[in-house]
């Protein structure tokens, strides 16, 4: 029965169990850049965050930002990592980082934080 399914479409048994087999390999990298997306995408909401706090206190480059403002444009919730890393919010002007590194970075572009404050 499964040859008179299979056959038609190109694939054997061999076939078949091939790209089960590659599927299962490649699982983890797929996973990985998941991780590294969702790090991403909370690092932007941390960056973004710190600027309207940074705007609405009048603070300038430099300067550091207390987490409880923060949280107030992050529903009150500072975001993890999903690979388990840190968050290091720096001060204004500087985007923040993740322990993890790699590819746990800011996406800059998308980022008011990036060209930071202007003195008033």
């Amino acid at each position: 029965m499964t040859d008179r399914v299979l056959k038609p479409l190109g694939l054997g048994l061999a076939g078949l169990t091939l790209a089960a087999l590659i599927c299962m390999l490649t699982a983890p990298f797929r996973e990985g850049n998941r991780h590294e997306e969702e790090c991403q995408w909370n690092l932007r909401n941390i960056d973004r965050a710190k600027y309207f706090a940074a705007l609405e206190h009048h603070l300038t480059n430099g300067a550091h930002v207390p987490m409880d403002w923060i949280v107030v444009y992050l529903d009150g919730i500072l975001p993890k990592c999903p690979a388990g890393g840190v968050y290091h919010i720096n001060p204004v002007g500087t985007p923040p980082l993740c322990s993890c590194g790699g590819k746990h970075v800011p996406v800059l572009e998308a980022s008011p934080g990036e060209k930071g404050l202007q003195a008033p």
